[in-house]
């Protein structure tokens, strides 16, 4: 019988451990969380990104009590600034001390607006005429720990045959997915202008920006101070 019980014990204890290991495991896996006190909010970095190690605390440009907001460039918070672009082709979000209803009543960056009816909707018809391109616009809803939003994803098609466009046209093709974001909640908000990001979530190059997916990790992980 006490032979029984000693067997049963050790079993208990080396499940115990494999539990443990198995949830170092998945902290591990879960990225590291970053606390932007400047811009009034925590983040995590997933596991997939290489996220820089010496980062300050405080490494947003300005205050988002400040009126004009602040900055957080996301690439800052990352490992392997290679690209002498890395900051430009990296999603930036403005910061306020603002809840999301009152950032919806006016023009903000992400061209997302409280309509007449009530309801957000995307305020700006666009044509990217150097680019003989037209664009719709889907708007859906986003939310996170304690706060809602809206993601609006723009899809481009061509107007015409055109045998050559600026470069920067090449953002618009099909493999990436063009997005804007707006998202708060009673006392603080954050904006995004158009960024385009690879679809490809496995298979992308860091230098030449987040893939959507990864970017979409970061996002919904965000939590502000305030709110």
């Amino acid at each position: 019988m006490a032979l029984k019980r000693n067997n049963f014990w050790m079993m208990f204890w080396v499940a115990v451990c494999l539990c443990g290991c198995s949830f170092a495991k998945g902290g591990e896996a879960a990225g590291e969380n970053k606390e932007l006190l400047r811009c009034g909010l925590v983040l995590n970095v997933p596991a997939e990104l290489p996220s820089d190690q010496d980062i300050q605390p405080d490494l947003c440009i300005s205050s988002y009590r400040d009126q004009e907001g602040a900055l957080l460039l996301l690439g800052a918070l990352l490992e392997g600034q290679r690209n002498p672009r890395w900051l430009d082709i990296m999603p930036s979000l403005r910061i306020y001390s603002k809840g999301i209803d009152e950032l919806l009543s006016i023009s903000n960056e992400s061209g997302i607006r409280r309509g007449l009816s009530g309801l957000a909707q995307s305020m700006s018809d666009f044509t990217e005429k150097n680019c003989s391109l037209s664009r719709r616009t889907h708007l859906s809803e986003l939310s996170g720990g304690n706060w809602k939003g809206w993601i609006a994803e723009d899809s481009y098609h061509e107007l015409s045959k055109v045998t050559s466009r600026p470069e920067y046209c090449e953002q618009f093709s099909e493999h990436n997915r063009c997005i804007r974001m707006i998202i708060g909640n009673l006392k603080e908000s954050a904006v995004m202008g158009q960024y385009c990001l690879t679809r490809r979530d496995d298979d992308f190059d860091l230098d030449a920006g987040l893939s959507y997916g990864i970017f979409l990790k970061i996002i919904k992980s965000i939590r502000f101070i305030e709110g």
